[in-house]
């Protein structure tokens, strides 16, 4: 899950904008990210801006505005964010668009229930009112077919159909059950499994570099991702459960929130800086 903010266009567009890349900004759709491009390709030599604006804003396939967004094109642009220069760009933004970018983990949990408690909810309930199952499919993830539902080629498709709407009928009353306090709750026992848990990272691929590496960890509403040992290395939570699309769904898709967070976990002796 890449973290997406609305804001972190402010600062793209600018960099993009400064660095002679013309006709960038909040409205440009695929058609004049792709021109651009073209028009960058047929330089002698190109900046340092432009190769990264052709592979990650107008690349083919890609939505410009969402990648303008992403806080993998803004680390590009600035490095590795933390929680303290995530503040200080936050401090950046414009008077009338200025809004929060490292949150307190009581306001990401009020945002992921909200998400639950809107989008999530009424795509469930609009799901499920859809004779199209195709549409069922979109709330089921991997290891829910390896865990939780019979094997199409032992049951059949009918029955399989049948079997994943009443998994989604369940999905839709755990949605329900949903509370900022047991949100809140979840990010609490990450929070404190991520620092406290000594050894906890994955395996070191041969020839990857150490601050590379991330960990993840899930509960019943939150994921996280961040740094085994480096408490500076930014946190990042989102929803545990979400659409999942393919190539072949129609429609508007709905937007699943990531926020960085601010931890505020005491430190201790093994912790690096």
């Amino acid at each position: 899950m890449q973290t997406n903010n609305p804001s972190y266009r402010y600062f793209t567009i600018k960099y993009f904008t400064e660095a002679g890349i013309e006709y960038v900004d909040e409205y440009m759709g695929a058609e004049r990210a792709q021109a651009i491009c073209r028009e960058i390709k047929l330089k002698k030599e190109t900046t340092v801006a432009e190769t990264q604006f052709c592979t990650f804003v107008g690349r083919e396939n890609a939505d410009p505005q969402r990648q303008l967004a992403n806080i993998m094109t803004l680390e590009v642009i600035y490095g590795m964010i933390s929680a303290a220069k995530m503040r200080k760009l936050e401090a950046q933004l414009p008077e009338g668009h200025r809004t929060k970018l490292v949150l307190t983990k009581q306001e990401v949990a009020l945002k992921i229930f909200d998400f639950y408690n809107g989008p999530l909810r009424m795509e469930l309930a609009n799901d499920l009112k859809n004779s199209d199952s195709r549409n069922i499919y979109n709330h089921i993830q991997p290891y829910d077919e390896d865990m939780k539902l019979p094997k199409i080629r032992v049951v059949g498709r009918a029955k399989f159909e049948a079997a994943a709407r009443a998994f989604v009928e369940k999905l839709q009353l755990w949605v329900n059950e949903a509370t900022p306090e047991a949100v809140l709750s979840d990010i609490d026992r990450v929070l404190e499994e991520h620092f406290w848990t000594p050894n906890h990272r994955p395996p070191i691929p041969r020839g990857s570099k150490e601050e590379s590496m991330t960990c993840h960890r899930d509960s019943r509403y939150v994921q996280m991702t961040g740094h085994p040992q480096n408490i500076d290395f930014p946190l990042h939570l989102w929803p545990s459960r979400a659409p999942v699309y393919d190539d072949r769904h129609e429609g508007p898709e709905v937007e699943v929130p990531a926020f960085q967070v601010e931890a505020n976990l005491p430190r201790r002796g093994g912790l690096t800086r």
